[in-house]
């Protein structure tokens, strides 16, 4: 997956942006589609926001907007990665753990900041599969610990559920989904060495 130059991080936005079809609409583009979906959940609420409406807002047709998002709920998360990756430092840091720390606290940041994030998420339009599409920089970080594949992703999508139970389910501590999220990384890499020198 491509690197952006400079700060080191892959994002959804990059995977998003490498996307190639046909017969681009001219007066559109990925920028101006999220503007758009946000001020409309800004100014008339999350249950307005709908493919036909965007279009009509942007003066399309909804099939413009299939170009640059395969559904709704591609935009919903491309829209909670994109806010959620301003959220986060500048600077990710260097070692993997406390990067995976720093990321899941800036999704929480986003999430608990934003009400229509929360709508998507309870009404099931971000779901698990969230997860497969946009947190590239926690897969990344998880692979760097020495999981494996199929850990890395499970132990991905296990920090997003803390994370969504963390915002959902009670009032947002920082320190809070830090010691969570903390601990269930040790209790992963713990199992990890722990199959990986079993007889």
């Amino acid at each position: 997956m491509p690197r952006p130059a400079g700060n080191g991080r892959t994002t959804a936005e990059d995977a998003a942006a490498a996307k190639g079809r046909g017969g681009r609409p001219p007066r559109l583009s990925r920028e101006s589609i999220i503007a758009t979906a946000i001020d409309i959940i800004a100014d008339e609420g999350f249950g307005r926001l709908s493919m036909r409406y965007l279009a009509d807002r942007l003066g399309t047709s909804p099939m413009g907007i299939y170009y640059y998002f395969d559904s709704k709920t591609d935009l919903l998360g491309f829209m909670l990665a994109h806010g959620a990756n301003r959220t986060a430092a500048e600077e990710p840091a260097r070692d993997p753990r406390d990067r995976i720390v720093q990321l899941s606290l800036a999704l929480a940041e986003h999430l608990s900041a934003h009400s229509w994030a929360v709508s998507a998420l309870l009404s099931g339009e971000i779901g698990d599969d969230f997860t497969e599409r946009s947190l590239d920089d926690q897969l990344i970080a998880a692979r760097e610990l020495g999981l494996d594949e199929d850990d890395a992703r499970a132990t991905v999508q296990g920090l997003w559920r803390i994370v969504v139970g963390q915002v959902v389910v009670r009032p947002m501590r920082p320190q809070g989904v830090r010691e969570t999220v903390s601990s269930y990384l040790e209790g992963r890499l713990r199992r990890t060495v722990a199959v990986a020198t079993a007889p």
